[in-house]
């Protein structure tokens, strides 16, 4: 809530989206995976996106892979415009 009353007061357009929706966008929503196998998935797909980065992403927690895919996916999608 302080975040987006932050953006809100500052007339900062903005944009939310459900884990669901930007894990559905690169294929990484199976529900036959288990929780390791999807993080796993999830980091192939950024290392794919970004080869640049790839040995470090094998370095790092799985964490780091879903947050470059949520950016990968915002601006992707940004073009479509924010909801606020």
């Amino acid at each position: 809530g302080l975040w987006i009353g932050m953006l809100a007061g500052l007339a900062i357009p903005y944009s939310t989206t459900l884990p669901v929706a930007w894990k559905k966008h690169f294929s990484i929503l199976d529900s036959k995976l288990t929780y390791v196998e999807k993080k796993r998935l999830a980091r192939a797909r950024a290392q794919e996106i970004f080869p640049s980065v790839a040995v470090e992403l094998g370095k790092r927690r799985p964490d780091y892979s879903e947050a470059l895919l949520l950016a990968e996916y915002a601006r992707r999608t940004w073009r479509a415009g924010c909801t606020r």
